[in-house]
């Protein structure tokens, strides 16, 4: 049942990834009417990638205490603002892209990804407590 239940989770999360893909693409270029920016398709695999990574570190360290587990959660969630920060910048100086549909782009893909991983830290407490009863 574990193992289903991930299995969903990630089928889900990958589609809604390949869905947002293309609707940030097709808003960028209808509604901002801006070509759409260089190397656009690294920001969804880079989130996807890290989604998957956050989502298998919730999972090892679902066993853990509470403690343990609301550290981690916090160090990811600092990590993650951290080297979040980063990419954005080094994207906008190294590529020039147009700022506006790239902000707005990154940032749809950050509050998704926010979900996400909000999302998974619910399940998985929610398949701990089940599991401890």
């Amino acid at each position: 049942m574990k193992m289903k239940k991930n299995h969903k989770i990630i089928v889900i999360y990958t589609l809604m990834t390949l869905f947002l893909g293309f609707f940030f693409c097709w808003l960028t270029e209808k509604i901002f009417q801006q070509p759409i920016f260089r190397f656009y398709s690294f920001l969804p695999i880079l989130f996807y990638l890290s989604g998957i990574v956050l989502f298998f570190v919730l999972q090892k360290y679902a066993q853990a205490s509470s403690i343990k587990q609301v550290n981690i959660f916090l160090i990811l969630k600092l990590s993650k603002i951290i080297v979040w920060g980063i990419v954005a910048l080094i994207y906008l100086l190294a590529f020039k892209v147009a700022i506006k549909p790239f902000v707005v782009v990154f940032g749809a893909y950050y509050l998704f990804y926010l979900i996400f991983e909000t999302f998974s830290f619910y399940q998985i407490e929610k398949q701990y407590a089940r599991q401890k009863k």
